[in-house]
């Protein structure tokens, strides 16, 4: 006959090296567990309970069983030997367990994100037949209303007071964790509806695209205005045109060889000039005007705007805005500009350097060089207290310099109805004409002028001494108390007038100091030994009397 046990899984062995404080907890489960086992394997008598006891357990249990005093009992009548097996092993794990630890991990159990009331209810039970509460689920109460993630759970326990119990809580987390459950399905399935209503006008779209693409395949004659090529149109964000600046115009948005816009160049004065043609015969100062090809002028419509200028606007980048600050009529400052004269005002908060229309065609009336010039640059400027870009007409580059000074190349913006010529912080820096920032020339004297002892700069003064004259160290002598405040003062007075130094390590020559105080005088003499001085050599000392030092 095949035995229960044979068919029934393995029990773990029951770990006796763990964490010794929680071994009781982990014993009463195993133990559990065991009277499971053997209900399941029919196994009925105490010495076969024993038996399996000890071979279910494992080695680590076998070893505290036989050296329990007592745990072994004989197989004798009317003695029931799994008993007491059982009772010598409650014994022995049963002490380890802490009452005060346990109600102190009870005390730091909160219910994790994620987890279900339930599952932490359960955590908590466990926990709290650990603890020996004299009322358990009054301790689980309050740790439910501490540590729960519901806030309307807390909300409804604290309204009801003390008359709620462990059971209306259960029902009410429960009925809350539904509705969540609930509230989040409504969002996903709102969130699902909305993609789908999404993916239709982007089917729509791309619809679309498909029929131009297929238009474009009809229409094999038409080319990009922009590019000229033929797999697409101008208005296609994929040219390779788009963002790059013709080389002829300086518009943005179209190459050199696609260029179309106009050749004729007209200058606010009576005369006109082709720009391709040769400089009509005149005066010299016609001649030498002639030369200069000015791209942008100041009879073009303003409010005419190409496709390009609106592309341009469009691509307008904050880090392309510029500020001008001018604020008042303050005095200006004679530049030479390409070779022109003009006034123009130092604008501190402004890197650019700006002119207005007017003084544009008075550089162009007498024949100012520039180089670079650029028509609509792609710059923002924007002035004090307005809202509104300032409209710029082009920008070039020429030399600027003051009073016959070293010239540097600088940008200049040409404002349509501007007011003032502004010279920018960055080239005023450079020109020298603006400097920002304290200046101060700070001089320092620690010692006051009448209190400095006259010195020879440059000079240094070689005392000879004679190294065979052992150096002599006499004995302090201490300073009459009426006389110390007095000695303090003088010997600070010669310190801060660089004749004496103080020292703070051991020296070869000590000689005792003695203050002398003459009649009528507030200040004391200190007066030295002269033995110093015959360390002096001969040829030194035959010049010099040193008989005191005062």
């Amino acid at each position: 006959m095949t035995h229960a046990s044979s068919v029934l899984p393995n029990l773990d062995h029951f770990d006796c090296e763990g964490d010794p404080t929680s071994v009781g907890t982990r014993w009463e489960k195993w133990k559990r567990a065991f009277e499971i086992y053997l209900l399941a394997a029919n196994v009925d008598t105490p010495v076969q309970k024993r038996a399996t006891l000890l071979h279910v357990g494992g080695i680590a249990l076998q070893e505290v069983y036989y050296n329990l005093p007592g745990a072994h009992a004989e197989v004798a009548e009317g003695v029931d030997v799994y008993a007491i097996a059982l009772k010598k092993l409650d014994g022995y794990f049963a002490p380890k367990q802490s009452r005060i630890y346990e109600r102190y991990l009870f005390r730091l159990m909160k219910q994790e994100d994620g987890e279900q009331f339930e599952r932490f209810l359960l955590r908590l039970r466990n926990q709290a037949d650990k603890c020996q509460f004299h009322n358990k689920e009054e301790h689980i109460i309050d740790q439910i209303t501490e540590k729960c993630r519901l806030v309307e759970l807390r909300k409804k326990i604290l309204e009801c007071g003390d008359t709620i119990t462990l059971d209306e809580i259960i029902s009410k987390a429960n009925a809350l964790e539904v509705v969540a459950r609930q509230l989040e399905q409504f969002k996903t399935i709102n969130t699902k509806d909305g993609n789908n209503f999404n993916k239709a006008e982007i089917n729509k779209i791309d619809n679309k695209k498909r029929y131009n693409k297929y238009l474009q395949k009809q229409t094999s004659n038409t080319k990009c205005s922009r590019c000229g090529s033929s797999s697409h149109l101008s208005e296609d964000t994929k040219c390779p045109a788009r963002d790059k600046r013709c080389a002829k115009c300086g518009f943005i948005g179209h190459f050199r060889e696609h260029c179309r816009t106009r050749q004729k160049r007209q200058f606010s004065n009576s005369k006109t000039e082709m720009t391709h043609k040769k400089p009509r015969l005149g005066t010299k100062k016609d001649a030498d005007r002639s030369e200069i090809d000015y791209i942008f002028n100041l009879d073009e419509d303003k409010n005419t705007k190409s496709m390009d200028d609106e592309v341009e606007e469009k691509k307008m980048d904050e880090s392309r805005i510029e500020y001008i600050f001018h604020l008042d009529e303050e005095e200006t400052i004679k530049c030479n500009l390409g070779g022109v004269s003009v006034d123009m005002l130092i604008d501190s908060g402004s890197k650019c350097n700006v002119i207005t229309d007017r003084t544009w065609q008075f550089l162009k009336n007498n024949s100012v060089k520039i180089s670079n010039q650029v028509r609509k640059p792609n710059k923002t400027l924007i002035s004090y207290g307005s809202k509104e870009p300032l409209d710029i007409m082009g920008s070039f580059d020429a030399d600027i310099s003051v009073s016959n000074n070293k010239s540097i190349k600088c940008t200049v913006y040409v404002i349509r109805n501007g007011t003032r010529d502004l010279l920018g912080k960055e080239t005023a820096i450079q020109l020298g004409v603006l400097k920002i920032g304290l200046q101060i020339n700070a001089v320092r004297n620690d010692v006051p002028l009448e209190k400095a002892f006259p010195k020879f700069k440059g000079v240094t003064v070689q005392i000879p001494i004679d190294q065979t004259v052992k150096p002599v160290i006499q004995p302090y002598r201490r300073v009459p108390i009426p006389l110390e405040e007095k000695v303090a003062r003088k010997l600070k007075e010669l310190k801060e007038a660089d004749i004496i130094e103080e020292v703070n390590e051991p020296s070869p020559w000590v000689s005792p100091m003695v203050p002398v105080l003459k009649e009528g005088q507030e200040e004391a003499n200190l007066l030295l030994n002269y033995f110093i001085n015959d360390s002096l050599e001969t040829r030194f000392r035959q010049h010099q009397t040193w008989n005191t030092k005062q």
